[in-house]
Parts: structure tokens; C-alpha cells; sequence
């Protein structure tokens, strides 16, 4: 009679058991995926706005340079700040973009898709190495980041600086005829984990320049 008794579970409870694990294993390796491209996201967030502010930084540099040398010999800081706000000769390798006209210093560009062939043709970047004002861009791997590599060229994965001229300003009166630069220094890259998009991130410096 207790041999009778003792049921295993039937096909139905079995299924149901092994649905609930289901269920719950791959709601756990969700959470946890999602929590890894999290941390990943703050991550590249965190090391692309040091490369922001390393570039904001070098502009300031720059512009103290250029402020230094008015009226004395030039430096060669200065005139790479003039190759920024496209009063000097063009860097090495500028032939990888398009060359940048009077206009271009004269309008704001907007983030359009994530490539090489959609920036402005009056962006560049500051190579971290030497403070020279360098234009070779190419498509993140990562996250977007400037790469200097001994023995070639610095290259830059999609962080730009796009230099706007104060002429674009319609408040600008003859009260105010200090001349000033707004340099958009933006970024953007793959967002870590599946469908995450495109992340954008920027900030705008203004410098001034006398008319000297």
C-alpha cells in the first residue's frame, strides 16, 4: 500500500518547474548583462570627457600663447593656434579632409552620423603629444578617444573640435568688438550592449583674440 502511495511528479509539474528556472536564469543573466553595459557606459563616459577636457585644456594653451605673442616674435604654439582658427597653414596631414573655407568658421554643424566623411571641414584635434593641430580621423573601436602610437601619426576616433567664429553672433555690437572663437569639442561612439545606440557627448570653450 505505501509503494502505491509514493507518485513521482507528473509531466505537467515537471515542465512547470522547469519553466519557473528558465524564467528566473535568464531574468538574472539579463540583470546582469544590463548592469555590465552599465558600468561599461558610465565607464567610456568617464575616460571620453577627460579627452574632452584634455583638449579644452590645450586650447586654453594655445590662446595664451597667441595672447603672449602679440606684438613680439611668434611662437610656435601661437601659430599652431592659428592653424585652429584657420589663419595659418594647414597641418601634414589635412589633405585626409576636405579644406575648410572662410564660411565654414562662420556656422555651427550639427552631430550628424557617426563617420569620418560627416565632420566639418574645419575640424581638428590637438595631438596630447606635441600640441600640434592635427585633422586624421578615423571610426571608434571603442569609445572615441585621440591615439598617439610612436612612430605614427596621432589619430583621432571621432572626437573633433569645430572652431566658430565670433562674426556668427548677431548681439555682437561695435561695444564689444573683441574678436572670440566658440570651439564645439564633441564626441561620439557605439554605445556599449545591444541596441544601445550612439552616444554624444560635448562642450563649447569660448576664447578671445584682440584685434592685434
Amino acid at each position: 500500500m505505501l509503494r502505491r502511495a509514493q507518485r513521482g511528479d507528473t509531466l505537467i509539474e515537471v515542465l512547470f518547474a522547469v519553466s519557473i528556472f528558465s524564467a528566473v536564469a535568464v531574468g538574472t543573466i539579463v540583470i546582469m548583462n544590463q548592469g555590465i553595459a552599465s558600468a561599461q557606459n558610465a565607464l567610456e563616459i568617464n575616460l571620453v570627457r577627460n579627452q574632452i577636457d584634455t583638449q579644452a585644456e590645450l586650447l586654453r594653451h594655445l590662446n595664451n600663447a597667441k595672447l603672449t605673442a602679440i606684438g613680439r616674435n611668434g611662437t610656435t604654439e601661437s601659430a599652431e593656434w592659428d592653424k585652429a582658427i584657420g589663419a595659418g597653414s594647414s597641418s601634414s596631414n589635412a589633405a585626409l579632409q576636405p579644406s575648410p573655407s572662410a564660411d565654414d568658421y562662420n556656422r555651427i554643424t550639427t552631430f550628424e552620423e557617426c563617420t569620418p566623411d560627416n565632420l566639418p571641414p574645419n575640424a581638428f584635434f590637438i595631438n596630447p603629444k606635441n600640441g600640434q593641430i592635427a585633422r586624421n580621423f578615423a571610426t571608434t573601436a571603442t569609445f572615441a578617444q585621440i591615439q598617439t602610437v610612436d612612430g605614427l601619426p596621432a589619430e583621432s576616433n571621432m572626437l573633433w573640435v569645430q572652431p566658430v567664429s565670433s562674426n556668427l553672433d548677431p548681439s555682437r555690437t561695435r561695444l564689444t568688438l573683441t574678436r572670440y572663437y566658440d570651439f564645439h569639442i564633441r564626441a561620439c561612439w557605439d554605445s556599449p550592449g545591444a541596441g544601445g545606440g550612439v552616444m554624444k557627448l560635448g562642450t563649447i570653450v569660448r576664447l578671445y583674440v584682440p584685434n592685434a
